[in-house]
């Protein structure tokens, strides 16, 4: 697989100490590391989807995450205060 391609990996995150990345742990044994952006903080230990590009041997720079495990996902808090003030009246 070379770098810059487009992946869609799904499975368990969890936070490496060691790498000091989030590890996707794949249900096929495998695993990614993935960079994440910071709002991420309250995804480990759930079940989710990421689509991101590759740039690394194991390593994805994400562009999409989405929790899967029944739980939404909150958006940032600028979208939710857009849609706040968006719906108050003029």
């Amino acid at each position: 697989m070379p770098m810059g391609t487009r992946h869609t990996v799904t499975g368990i995150l969890h936070w490496d100490d060691r790498q000091g990345l989030y590890r996707l742990d794949v249900a096929t044994g495998g695993y990614w590391f993935a960079h994440l952006p910071r709002r991420a903080r309250h995804l480990p230990g759930r079940k989710v989807t990421v689509e991101g590009i590759r740039s690394g041997f194991n390593l994805l720079t994400v562009r999409t995450i989405i929790a899967i495990d029944g739980v939404k996902v909150k958006p940032p808090w600028f979208v939710r205060l857009r849609r706040f003030l968006a719906r108050r009246p003029a």
